[in-house]
């Protein structure tokens, strides 16, 4: 069975009312800790990398908090992946 849901947290929900299996960030793991009950542990396996995208409406091109925004997700994204790969 697969599931697509639109956000982390959906997908841990999710998980902590079943006994499906998932794939989490770390980060996302570590904020969740003790909020859900759900089990988080290393991948078996490297995963590789996940390409994330953001998608807008061609009307918001001019205003200026989506600019802003845009651009700071540019530079976190610049950020990620000039950084060094950490070891799972």
């Amino acid at each position: 069975m697969q599931v697509v849901v639109p956000n982390q947290l959906a997908a841990a929900v999710l998980l902590a009312q079943s006994d499906a299996v998932g794939h989490e960030s770390r980060w996302f793991a570590i904020a969740m800790r003790g909020v859900l009950d759900v089990r988080f542990v290393p991948a078996p396996a490297p995963l590789g990398r996940v390409s994330i995208a953001i998608a807008r409406h061609h009307r918001h091109d001019g205003d200026p908090v989506h600019a802003c925004l845009r651009d700071r997700l540019r530079e976190i994204a610049d950020e990620v992946r000039s950084a060094p790969a950490r070891a799972a």
